[in-house]
């Protein structure tokens, strides 16, 4: 039964995770046309700020994938074992 628990409360959080994730990622779109629009008045052709933004993004998508572990494995290690590790103290307390 504490199995199931502990799976509910981790399933749960990271449907969490996953919704803020997705909205990020919507927030992200929607500023990156906005700088693309932005970028192409400032160089009088929106092809050029289109292509500008796509750049940046492709340079963060090759910092985060060159830093993933660092970035987004080892905190998700240390979440999960966290989640596991107090609920699994808080029951030797009582």
């Amino acid at each position: 039964m504490v199995a199931m628990e502990q799976l509910v409360e981790l399933f749960s959080k990271f449907i969490g995770v996953l919704i803020l994730f997705l909205t990020s990622l919507v927030v992200w779109l929607f500023l990156s046309v906005w700088l693309s629009f932005a970028i192409g008045t400032a160089l009088n052709s929106s092809g050029l700020g289109f292509l500008v933004m796509a750049g940046v993004n492709l340079l963060i998508g090759i910092v985060m994938y060159a830093f993933k572990t660092q970035l987004f494995i080892n905190p998700f290690l240390v979440w999960v074992s966290s989640l596991f590790t107090t609920k699994e103290e808080g029951q030797n307390e009582h």
